[in-house]
């Protein structure tokens, strides 16, 4: 029995045919990816789940780390910071010493020069007070002891700390170091308690004209216990997590609480004293701090206590340098919130594929539907096109050889070397321009490696993508030579096939003029090097014959002073009032040649730690002054990259300006503002003050410039020279804005610390 088919019937057996395979194909993928994404949508949750958690206990120890790194540092840092304090000192002294002995030799007696010396030692104070200077002899005897004048001219040689150590053979041991290395540790009685010892360092230097040895020292516990303040004010500032809500708790050895940002009430008291639910939570952190670091769970109120009580997860360790337990922690709700979230888009994402395979069936039906009914029509009209398209492709061929023509004329006429080479760098093609300049013909060099390009490729400076290369080498020329060029290489594939194409520039004129460049940029740097070092040792010599000045002042004031007639005292207190002004003056100016030489490296920094540090150190200024200061909330956010030390002596020049030069008639208001912008921070500092005329806006920060008599306004006219002179070693900018009468507002501009 046979069949027989016209072109309706196939037309529509190829109809039903494609409607039933398009849809059970639609029907099977739809059910399979829904059910596959419903079990990798289940599997993700449990696994985001497990990595939240992973991810909050990972965060809690990296902070608690941190902290404890910071905190570690820190201490390192009391010795070091206690040893340079007490150099300072010993060097100041015996350099008033030599200074005295220089001046007085051939003078004087040598009994009437020593009591001169420890005369002018005798009286200094500093560290609060607390600091002084002894004078031994190098045999063991006293010769000045401020705190103890009954005991100089006895010998000290045989006295012992609590531990055995004898102090006086101590000091004299570190007396015969070379300078700078001079330390000797002991232990001596603790101020305000002469039943207890304490730790001490002492720097000591050999006094050489009457073998003496001049020092100072300083109890190591005071410095750390200035460190430790410091560091727990750092501590509290200490954020991370969601919302900035997470911070760090610390607890002493003695159960008591040093830092708690989130009760600070409760900071001073004792885990016992605490209210039974926060003592519940306190207990098991000291528990654990005790055993070693862990995590630990325990139910915590949010807001302060106000709020709902959850389960907060905390990570603790000890920081047995200082007997602190450090713990920080996330609220675990947190993490279930996440999940929620996701569980919530897997419901809506299974609706959705359930909507789109059932659309995608019934688009899938109506195009194959379409498709059988016109495909008759289509294959004619396909034809019709077919003839349409042919015609257009050889009208692009045309085209295209005349651009490629047209794009060899301009290869042929470069000024740069051109080459093609093949996947070896074996040369394909070079333009007459790469011939003229190498000294090969075509036929030459046709078929040779490129080497010194292929040979550059091997460790390759990416740009832009990785098939692109941008890079220096040398060519080999016919007669011998090399031709420095700068090479741009890029990789082409044609038909599976790989090639090269080399652009070169000939940078012999280049490299001559950067050669003479950096010569000129060296001759630079090294005159500007000698410049700053010929302020410094000016500046730092002066001094010597100004502390020689001023102490002879003194003497004279004291020895001879109740001869004088009030003339004569007048004129002894304007000689001592200009020996003074003058040592500011040259420690301004010592000071300033230090910005550049001995400043730290710039790294990122939040800017308001740097004000509040500059608003403490004035205080003082400001209370007496009645200034208010106001500081913007942008200034929280602002994280720059600079020396911390110099940008708190910006900010503390600024702010002490507008304190000095306040109006009579209204008490000053100092505001602190700050705004991104671009690269870099705009900070400003504005007040209220008598205002600056518009002519002095750029004499004002030039060094030793001053607008106003020093009866009315003290100071040296170099703290805005010195302002400016940080803000260009940070690489931007100070400018003024100002009405006379009204006030003034400084404005610069510091880089912003990559996020």
């Amino acid at each position: 029995m046979g069949f027989s088919f016209d072109e309706k019937a196939i037309s529509r057996v190829h109809l039903i045919g494609t409607v039933l395979v398009v849809g059970c194909l639609v029907l099977g993928l739809g059910f399979f990816f829904v059910r596959q994404i419903t079990a990798e949508a289940e599997d993700a949750i449990r696994a985001l789940e497990v990595q939240e958690l992973q991810k909050s206990q990972d965060l809690l120890v990296q902070q608690v780390e941190t902290a404890k790194g910071f905190l570690t540092t820190l201490r390192l840092q009391t010795e070091e910071v206690l040893k340079h304090e007490i150099r300072e000192q010993v060097d100041e002294a015996h350099a008033l010493a030599q200074a005295i002995y220089d001046q007085e030799k051939g003078r004087r007696s040598e009994e009437d020069i020593k009591r001169l010396i420890t005369e002018a030692l005798r009286p200094l104070r500093f560290f609060d007070g607390k600091g002084y200077f002894f004078i031994d002899g190098m045999d063991g005897s006293c010769v000045l002891l401020p705190i103890g004048p009954s005991r100089e001219g006895s010998s000290l040689l045989n006295n012992r700390d609590d531990t055995g150590h004898y102090i006086m053979r101590g000091l004299i041991e570190a007396a015969r170091k070379p300078v700078g290395e001079g330390y000797s540790r002991y232990r001596w009685y603790a101020p305000g308690d002469p039943e207890k010892m304490a730790a001490k360092i002492a720097y000591v230097r050999h006094f050489a004209p009457f073998d003496w040895l001049i020092g100072t020292g300083q109890y190591v516990a005071e410095v750390e216990d200035r460190l430790k303040v410091s560091a727990l004010d750092r501590i509290r500032l200490f954020r991370f997590g969601r919302d900035a809500s997470g911070y760090i708790v610390v607890i002493d050895d003695r159960e008591r609480i040093l830092v708690s940002p989130s009760r600070p009430w409760n900071e001073g008291k004792t885990v016992s004293d605490l209210e039974p639910e926060q003592r519940n939570a306190a207990r098991p952190i000291v528990e654990q701090g005790r055993k070693g670091d862990g995590f630990i769970r325990y139910d915590w109120a949010r807001e302060g206590g106000s709020g709902a009580v959850s389960t907060k997860l905390s990570y603790v360790s000890r920081l047995e340098d200082w007997n602190w337990t450090l713990a920080a922690g996330v609220y675990l709700d947190e993490i279930s919130v996440k999940s929620d979230e996701r569980r919530a888009a897997l419901a809506r994402s299974i609706e959705d594929k359930r909507k789109l395979t059932l659309a995608a069936l019934a688009i899938g039906l109506g195009v194959a539907l379409a498709a059988g009914i016109f495909f008759s029509r289509l294959v004619a009209r396909l034809v019709a096109r077919y003839k349409l398209d042919l015609t257009h492709q050889n009208d692009q061929l045309r085209r295209s050889a005349r651009d490629l023509f047209l794009i060899n004329s301009i290869v042929d006429s470069s000024a740069e070397l051109a080459f093609l080479a093949d996947g070896e760098w074996n040369l394909i093609y070079a333009n007459p321009f790469a011939l003229e300049k190498l000294g090969w013909s075509l036929d030459q060099m046709s078929g040779r490696r490129l080497d010194a390009i292929a040979d550059s490729l091997a460790v390759p400076a990416a740009d832009g993508d990785r098939h692109s290369w941008r890079f220096e080498a040398a060519l080999p020329t016919h007669d011998g030579r090399a031709l420095p060029v700068e090479v741009l290489a890029r990789d082409l594939l044609h038909e599976g096939v790989l090639y090269h194409v080399a652009l070169a520039r000939d940078i012999t004129e280049r490299q001559r003029w950067e050669a003479d460049l950096c010569a000129k940029t060296a001759q630079l740097e090294h005159s500007n090097a000698d410049l700053e070092q010929f302020a410094y040792v000016a500046s730092h010599d002066l001094r010597e014959p100004l502390r020689m000045v001023s102490s002879y002042l003194s003497l004279l004031e004291r020895r001879y002073g109740q001869l004088l007639d009030s003339d004569g005292l007048e004129f002894l207190g304007f000689a001592k009032d200009g020996a003074q002004r003058l040592d500011r003056l040259v420690l301004d100016l010592l000071e300033f040649s230090r910005i550049d030489r001995r400043g730290s490296p710039l790294a990122p920094m939040p800017v308001r730690p740097a004000v509040d540090v500059a608003a403490r150190n004035l205080s003082v200024a400001m209370a007496e002054g009645g200034a208010t200061l106001v500081l913007e909330d942008a200034l929280d956010r602002a994280v720059v990259l600079g020396d911390s030390g110099q940008i708190t002596r910006l900010l503390q020049n600024l702010i002490g300006n507008a304190i000095k030069y306040r109006s009579d008639g209204r008490p000053p208001r100092i505001v602190i503002g700050c705004r991104r912008d671009g690269a870099c921070w705009e900070l400003s500092v504005s007040d209220n003050g008598i205002g600056i005329e518009p002519q002095y806006f750029e004499r004002i920060f030039g060094i030793f410039q001053r607008l106003h008599t020093r009866d009315r306004f003290e100071g040296t006219g170099i703290g805005l020279a010195i302002a400016k002179k940080i803000v260009e070693r940070h690489g931007g900018r100070i400018w003024v804005d100002s009405r006379p009468g009204e006030g003034s507002s400084f404005h610069f501009t510091l880089p912003a610390a990559a996020a």
